[in-house]
């Protein structure tokens, strides 16, 4: 029959507590692995996103003189109408 001491049984601890901290480790990190996956897809899409709305802006600022308004930017940075001299066309004689 086996006889095991409390050495033994220590050691044996010892060994399936390093076991489980690892195999707990790992699960934890393959979790943080996925999240950041799903994260920098996201912030990819956000990018998309910002990148349109700036291009939207920018020919909307374009735009806005040939209508007699333009754009002013706030210390805040909020937009804010204002009015400007509509360009003159060139008559044809």
């Amino acid at each position: 029959m086996f006889r095991f001491t409390i050495r033994d049984v220590l050691w044996l601890m010892v060994v399936v507590g390093l076991a489980v901290g690892w195999w707990l480790e790992r699960i934890r990190s393959q979790g943080q692995a996925r999240r950041i996956a799903s994260l920098e897809g996201e912030v990819q899409q956000v990018g998309v996103v910002i990148k349109t709305l700036y291009d939207d802006l920018e020919r909307i600022e374009k735009a806005l003189p040939a209508y007699g308004a333009g754009l002013v930017w706030s210390r805040d940075l909020r937009p804010s109408l204002s009015p400007v001299s509509k360009p003159k066309r060139a008559t044809t004689p």
